[in-house]
């Protein structure tokens, strides 16, 4: 009887070290933090980005800074933003349309939607008001990365895609907060 719970024990105690250990594991895989949005339209402001299951809104902040061991040594210059949800929060159907405002590096959209048009960034299936989709990006930064606080100032735009009615304009940034503190140092070193 003792060696049966001395071995449930055993077990139990290996099952948290194996959990604990993934867990510090997907940590050092990770991307830097606030790389999950929620994006609502038709909306302005902060209503834009709604409220996400991240507890963020209105704005994404991606500090390379705080990417996870990893994938700061595996995948330094790839930046994943995943969208819990582009949601239509008015009162009419819509397709809708994406694009990237102030993107000047290698970006690619991906959804599991089957009717998202990667070619058109177009979700040809009309949302209906309270339906969502989710879509995310797959940035691709310059090696080295570029000495400069902000790395990309951008804006995710949704448009109506059969009338081309701006619907919301969502900011984005990377930033490095690493090549911030190397240019304090600079302007301060003389």
């Amino acid at each position: 009887m003792r060696d049966g719970k001395a071995r449930y024990l055993l077990l139990f105690v290996a099952a948290m070290a194996a959990a604990f250990s993934l867990g510090a594991f997907r940590n050092t895989m990770g991307d830097a933090e606030s790389v999950h949005y929620s994006l609502n339209f038709p909306a302005r402001g902060y209503a834009a980005g709604g409220e996400g299951a991240m507890g963020k809104s209105g704005h994404v902040i991606v500090n390379l800074a705080n990417t996870g061991f990893i994938k700061a040594l595996l995948q330094p210059n790839e930046v994943n933003l995943s969208s819990h949800w582009v949601k239509n929060v008015g009162d009419k159907t819509r397709r809708i349309r994406l694009e990237a405002e102030g993107v000047q590096y290698p970006l690619k959209w991906a959804s599991i939607d089957t009717s998202w048009d990667e070619r058109t960034l177009t979700l040809q299936r009309p949302l209906k008001p309270g339906d969502s989709v989710t879509i995310d990006w797959d940035l691709t930064l310059p090696r080295p990365l570029p000495a400069a606080d902000i790395i990309v100032d951008a804006r995710i735009v949704v448009y109506d895609a059969d009338t081309g009615e701006r619907l919301t304009a969502m900011p984005i940034r990377v930033v490095n907060s690493a090549a911030a503190a190397v240019k304090a140092g600079d302007c301060c070193a003389e």
